[in-house]
């Protein structure tokens, strides 16, 4: 057992040893190119022949065989070439055996046939099939082969000595107007013994629409063939105009034989172009929803913020090749970001297919904005063309952009305030009953405000009214909106509450606006009014009156007072008002005027309509010129005065204390009804102090004149006029502040008619 087990070992190793050196191997090649299946014998002369050499190349330990029938050996039939193989042979006679580690060549020849009838010029075309196998195999199968390849066969048959080897030579789909220069060559040979020239060509156009610039020959004879198989390659290039087919014919003219100048022959190929043109458009015949279009701008127009609306985009392909779609998307105008007010319902052309010229497919956007403004968008189609064979076309071919323009409007009510207290309203019998205010009501939005309905929370009988002259504002405009308080029928001392409404067009929840309305009805405060009853002055002396009132009541409630003075016009005579530091300091006008002969004066002072008076218990200050009259001293009685403003003039009842002026001394009954008798002209200065920065002016007149007093520095520059107006006769004081004047040594100018005198002041403050 153990010998027999033995010899199945040595069995085993000695028939792997005689299969690893006994291997079949080879290869089967063209020697010109190596790994090339179809080969290429060129163009033959009628008469003539062209050879080609295959490899036999047996590299394993075998002796193989080529046979001489399929599948070992075949020159056959190439579709739709018949015939044609007949002019294709081998030089060798097979079979014939390939030692090992040896190679042998396998001659083809390509022989153009005479015969010109059953053999017509032209590209010739067949197919060879060789295979090898071992010598000791009897009628091999394919599988039994060793090695096999199939060559497609080509050789070109003429009669022309220069020939081109293509009859045909196509420019298909090339863009109009391309952006590059579309080049092809026409390989043209001399198949013939001679030295040959062609001398000349002709470029003739067949089609109807094709223009002459259209085909460009980029070779010019005479160009010299020297030898046989000398070639040239023959530039054409094509540069359409207009899309459609293109035909032409060029001929090269040459002397066949050199030996004979008289003989001319042709050659000639023909050449096809085709003109592309790629363009889709917004199909204005089937417009599907309401937007305008211009050019490729498509304006969906104006729609409410929170709502929607689909477009339909109908897209005709008016080029003459099929449109494809490579990809396509919806962007913002600025960025490659995703629109948020736009989107994509259906894309064009959702099955990925081609739409062919003259047909027409859409796409659907909807805008849906949530907030008003101007909207632009871009819808991309990126076409296919960059993955066709089509030549020439220009960047702008690639994708095309459609702009999409929107509007989102709506109206936005704006009312600066949201509540309105008319205050304390007075009811009185002399005020009127209604009390009117104004506020302004504007559309801050991008469409027209429409104002539905103002309603009031409390409903009527409320004692509030609102009015509003129109119900449609325009954008970005405003309008005047009036609210009256009416104290008709109303309590006094109650308050009133109510809420306007204003319900407009405005889209929720910005569609309404609420205005608190307040008011109390009450009667008119009241207010003391006082001139003082200790007022004493020596007669020509000038004195101040005070009105006295009580500042909190005015400066919360009055804006105008109006009143009437009556006194004594033997001992006072008015002059002049001051308002600098009163509660009238601020007054928008006032007018007060003197009846002298009677001892009557008007007093009417009024403040901007938006301002009461101010916070100072000093109404205003009276100057009036003292007298030396028939009497030592006069009352000064307020008449009727009146508080007010602007809507009712009792808006204060006034507790009055009138005022009395008495003569500090008399200077004699025989001038007691008539001014002092002054006969020379004074000025007495009494400079100011540490404690008061006031110059006292005391001076007399004995004429009417004018009296101007100013005070110079010690460079004659006037720093401050005092005094400048015309005077009567008379005894006059005046105080002035000088605040504002620097200390030091200053000249004070007293100038009245011819009289001038100048005085040293030392102001020292």
């Amino acid at each position: 057992m153990k010998h027999l087990f033995t010899l199945y070992i040595l069995l085993i190793l000695a028939f792997t040893t005689y299969t690893l050196y006994t291997q079949s191997a080879a290869r089967i090649f063209n020697s010109e190119k190596p790994n090339a299946d179809t080969i290429d014998f060129g163009m033959c002369l009628v008469g003539d022949s062209l050879k080609q050499s295959f490899v036999l190349d047996n590299y394993g330990t075998n002796t193989l065989t080529i046979g001489s029938l399929d599948p070992t050996y075949l020159m056959g039939e190439a579709p739709g070439h018949p015939f044609e193989f007949q002019e294709f042979d081998k030089l060798e006679a097979t079979p014939f055996n390939i030692p090992p580690s040896n190679q042998r060549l396998l001659n083809i020849y390509y022989r153009a046939n005479p015969n010109l009838v059953q053999y017509p010029i032209g590209q010739k075309e067949a197919i060879m099939k060789i295979g090898l196998y071992v010598d000791t195999v009897d009628k091999p199968i394919q599988k039994e082969l060793v090695a096999f390849r199939q060559f497609y066969l080509i050789s070109r048959k003429t009669n022309h000595n220069i020939d081109g080897f293509q009859k045909q030579i196509s420019f298909d789909s090339v863009y109009i107007h391309p952006s590059q220069i579309i080049r092809k060559f026409w390989t043209v040979q001399n198949s013939s013994l001679f030295n040959l020239k062609v001398n000349s060509q002709k470029l003739k156009i067949l089609s109807a629409d094709s223009l002459l610039n259209e085909f460009n020959i980029l070779t010019y004879p005479p160009i010299d063939f020297i030898g046989k198989f000398s070639q040239y390659n023959w530039g054409i290039s094509y540069q359409p105009d207009n899309f459609g087919g293109d035909t032409a014919i060029l001929q090269l003219f040459f002397n066949p034989n050199p030996n004979n100048p008289n003989l001319f022959d042709t050659c000639s190929v023909t050449i096809y172009g085709f003109g592309v043109i790629q363009k889709i458009i917004v199909d204005t015949s089937s417009l599907i929803g309401d937007f305008k279009l211009k050019g490729d701008t498509i304006d969906i127009g104006e729609v409410w913020v929170k709502n929607n609306k689909k477009v339909r985009i109908p897209l005709k392909n008016i080029g003459n090749i099929p449109f494809g779609v490579a990809q396509q998307k919806l962007v913002n105008a600025n960025n490659e970001e995703t629109p948020t007010a736009f989107s994509v319902l259906r894309k064009f052309m959702p099955d990925n297919s081609h739409l062919f010229p003259n047909e027409t497919d859409n796409f659907e956007i909807e805008f849906s904005p949530d907030k008003r403004g101007n909207y632009i968008a871009r819808y991309i189609i990126k076409s296919d063309i960059e993955s066709r064979k089509i030549q020439g076309f220009p960047e702008s071919a690639i994708s095309k952009t459609f702009f999409i323009t929107a509007k989102a409007i709506e109206p936005e009510i704006n009312i600066k305030i949201d509540s309105i207290n008319f205050g304390n309203v007075v009811i009185h019998k002399d005020c009127p009953t209604t009390r009117d205010t104004i506020i302004y009501l504007a559309n801050n939005g991008n469409t027209t405000l429409q104002i539905y309905n103002i309603l009031l929370d409390p409903p009527p009988p409320t004692p509030f009214r609102v009015n509003v002259g129109v119900s449609n504002v325009p954008p970005n405009s405003e309008i005047f909106v009036n609210i009256r308080f009416s104290t008709e029928g109303q309590p006094i001392d109650e308050e009133f509450n109510t809420t306007a409404i204003f319900v407009t067009n405005s889209t929720p929840p910005k569609d309404s606006v609420r205005i608190k309305l307040r008011a109390i009805g009450v009667k008119p405060a009241s207010t003391k009014l006082i001139i003082p009853k200790d007022i004493k002055a020596k007669p020509g002396r000038l004195i101040n009156i005070p009105i006295i009132v009580e500042k909190l009541r005015i400066s919360q409630l009055a804006k105008s007072f109006e009143d009437t003075l009556t006194y004594n016009p033997n001992l006072l005579r008015f002059e002049s008002e001051e308002i600098i530091g009163t509660a009238s300091e601020r007054k928008q006008s006032s007018k007060i005027i003197e009846i002298p002969q009677e001892g009557v004066l008007t007093i009417s002072i009024k403040m901007p309509q938006n301002s009461f008076f101010g916070e100072s218990d000093t109404l205003i200050l009276l100057k009036f010129k003292t007298l030396l009259g028939d009497k030592i001293s006069t009352p000064i009685n307020f008449t009727n005065p009146q508080f007010g403003d602007y809507i009712c003039s009792k808006v204060l009842t006034s507790n009055i204390s009138n005022g009395v002026f008495s003569l500090d001394s008399i200077c004699g009954l025989e001038m007691k009804t008539v001014p002092i008798n002054i006969v020379l002209y004074r000025c007495e200065i009494i400079p100011p102090n540490t404690k008061n920065s006031i110059i006292e002016f005391n001076y007399e007149i004995p004429f009417q004149d004018k009296v101007e007093i100013s005070i110079y520095n010690y460079y004659g520059e006037k720093v401050a006029q005092i005094i400048e107006t015309f005077l009567p006769a008379g005894s006059y004081k005046y105080s002035y502040n000088c605040e504002n004047i620097p200390n030091g040594v200053y000249l004070c100018r007293f100038n009245s008619g011819v009289f001038v005198e100048t005085k040293l002041i030392n102001i020292c403050k």
